[in-house]
């Protein structure tokens, strides 16, 4: 999409269609990233990043939580939005959710994303 700021090295966009440029209905979209915090302490789990969408993000969800972020119904065209979530996690599996409204025509997600949390102690047995 010319109107959408461009792909680099760091991420791309993404859309419910190959040929991205082409109508989509109206309504809501999300997309989903799932990932395991076996062997980390959930509590000091942290996900930060910056998002864009065409046409609004509505919100970011950890584990079908709201965390409040949110980004303009032309942000495909302005630019990124930093979020941060800090809790929400859990133990084992855990599910970012980006929730994107389409207003019309094209409709995409472009994500940079980076996270990190603290190992769990481990016992050695020694001999």
């Amino acid at each position: 999409m010319d109107c959408w700021i461009h792909n680099d090295n760091e991420s791309k966009w993404i859309a419910p269609r190959a040929d991205a440029g082409e109508f989509n209905s109206a309504g809501v979209y999300v997309y989903s990233l799932s990932f395991s915090l076996d062997g980390f302490k959930p509590e000091t789990a942290e996900v930060r990043g910056y998002w864009t969408t065409d046409n609004n993000g509505a919100d970011i969800l950890i584990n079908n939580q709201s965390t409040s972020f949110a980004t303009d119904y032309i942000a495909f065209s302005i630019g990124f939005y930093p979020f941060e979530i800090k809790q929400g996690f859990t133990a084992g599996l855990n599910t970012i959710s980006f929730v994107v409204y389409n207003g019309e025509a094209p409709t995409g997600l472009r994500v940079v994303i980076y996270g990190e949390a603290e190992p769990l102690d481990v016992a050695y047995n020694r001999p």
